[in-house]
């Protein structure tokens, strides 16, 4: 099958925003995967809700619902989920769901999701982090951060569990951080990222990663999160991990990217993006902003939580604390996992508990 490839254009003030894609040729290829299922449909849709106005970073995504769906509505997703999905079912926030639900029914916009439509739409994320095993990556890492049990573990697990261990142990990408709306920031260093990865260890790590940043880092009535890309020396691409990358963001989280800033520019990540923009409707490209290192520092400013004193030193800022707690090689601590993964968490934990307490002050005043 042949790629369209689309470059990305530049703006007047020194980013680049994603140029318009062919939507049908973006559906032609999921619906080839599918065996025509609408469902892919609805879930680029849920992906890619969000503002029309050509400035891409907006943090709209706790908008009010479009339409309303009743507690009694809430209780029956929820029961399905736990149904269904006993061990899991939590992992979706009531935030979410009412998110989803809410939404504008993609074959008539003019009313809401039936909602057994979203039980099926529901249904089919939590399928995927079944049959992908997300619920089982943190008791992986586990056994690679508690070396002295690996007796009682096959061999087979523990190499599993040394490959994602040693992909996060390149401090490539962390939490850290919220944007001025709270959504946590997943921080992507691409200066770090090995030349020869191990995809599916690449992959597992992004996958536990972004589901621990919405489990433990979004404050309440969020249910989004946002990426910012230093992409510095990239390493070369790397086509297989970058459609995996799209497949676990549309199938496995719907509706959950607010934002992604990305400088600066380089020719590898242009040429990345032209691999993945033809895979993408035009509505998912607004959610991507390119930027020329002159311009970058501005617009941090303008959305970190604590504007300039959160820009990080390697992009022109003073916060030294991405290096601190997450130097390039970690800290040797006994097992295979040197990356902070766990204080980061504690971190995430306090960032979210924080920005709670503001917005509370923020509504007794």
């Amino acid at each position: 099958m042949s790629i369209m490839f689309c470059k990305p254009c530049c703006d007047d003030d020194g980013s680049s925003s994603g140029s318009t894609v062919n939507h049908d040729r973006a559906l032609m290829i999921t619906s080839a995967e599918d065996d025509g299922d609408d469902w892919l449909d609805e879930i680029w849709f849920d992906a890619l809700e969000g503002d029309d106005e050509e400035e891409p970073i907006v943090e709209d995504n706790n908008k009010e619902s479009v339409f309303e769906v009743s507690q009694e509505e809430l209780a029956i997703l929820r029961d399905d989920l736990r149904l269904k999905f006993p061990m899991d079912y939590n992992y979706m926030s009531d935030a979410y769901l009412l998110s989803v639900a809410s939404k504008p029914y993609s074959k008539d916009m003019s009313i809401r999701r039936p909602l057994e439509y979203t039980m099926g739409k529901m249904q089919k994320v939590m399928e995927w982090r079944k049959s992908y095993g997300a619920p089982e990556l943190m008791e992986l890492l586990n056994v690679a951060n508690n070396s002295s049990n690996s007796d009682d573990v096959d061999k087979e697990t523990i190499q599993s569990a040394k490959a994602l261990a040693t992909s996060f142990n390149t401090a490539s990408w962390y939490w850290h951080g919220l944007t001025k709306e709270g959504h946590p920031i997943l921080w992507v260093r691409t200066n770090r990222k090995p030349w020869y990865p191990n995809v599916t260890a690449e992959l597992n790590s992004l996958v536990l990663m972004v589901d621990t940043g919405i489990r433990y880092g979004m404050p309440e009535g969020v249910t989004s999160f946002a990426v910012i890309s230093h992409s510095d020396n990239p390493p070369p691409p790397n086509p297989k991990f970058a459609y995996g990358m799209l497949n676990a963001l549309v199938k496995g989280y719907p509706d959950r990217l607010s934002f992604l800033i990305s400088a600066p520019t380089s020719s590898i990540v242009e040429f990345c993006m032209n691999l993945l923009l033809p895979l993408m409707p035009g509505r998912l490209t607004k959610k991507f902003r390119f930027l020329s290192e002159s311009v970058v520092k501005d617009t941090l400013a303008k959305v970190l939580w604590h504007g300039e004193e959160d820009i990080p030193t390697f992009f022109g800022g003073s916060c030294v604390d991405h290096d601190v707690y997450y130097p390039k090689n970690g800290v040797k601590n006994g097992g295979h996992l040197t990356f902070d993964f766990y204080g980061m968490k504690k971190r995430l934990e306090e960032q979210m508990k924080l920005y709670e307490e503001q917005q509370q002050q923020r509504i007794i005043r």
